[in-house]
């Protein structure tokens, strides 16, 4: 049970102020690849798509900051480029979640 009693629900983001807390579900494919638009951008999901939770990565900003891993190339598999636009990078959790209409998110295989 969560802290507002939402059984099941890992979770909440705003459907309606997004920039509040700057994580999505983005559209992945059954290898794990991210999927693309024709800008080159990543897919996000509606309201009942699963997806893969990410979160937004701020350089020196205190809880969205990213310094990696010790190993690089395990850096690199965590952070998907150009996610909203051209040149962000977002940190990948590697968790299928779904989101209702509400933004209450729930993971896909638990």
């Amino acid at each position: 049970m969560n802290i507002d009693g939402k059984q099941g629900a890992v979770g909440f983001t705003s459907v309606l102020f997004p920039f509040v807390y700057p994580v999505r579900l983005i559209k992945v494919n059954e290898n794990g690849d991210v999927m693309r638009d024709k800008n080159g951008l990543c897919v996000t999901c509606k309201p009942g798509e699963p997806g893969e939770f990410v979160g937004k990565i701020v350089k020196g900003h205190p809880s969205r900051g990213f310094d990696g891993y010790v190993d690089k190339e395990a850096t690199q598999k965590k952070i998907a480029h150009d996610v909203m636009k051209k040149g962000d990078m977002w940190f990948r959790s590697g968790d299928l979640l779904i989101m209702d209409e509400f933004g209450w998110m729930y993971f896909v295989d638990r």
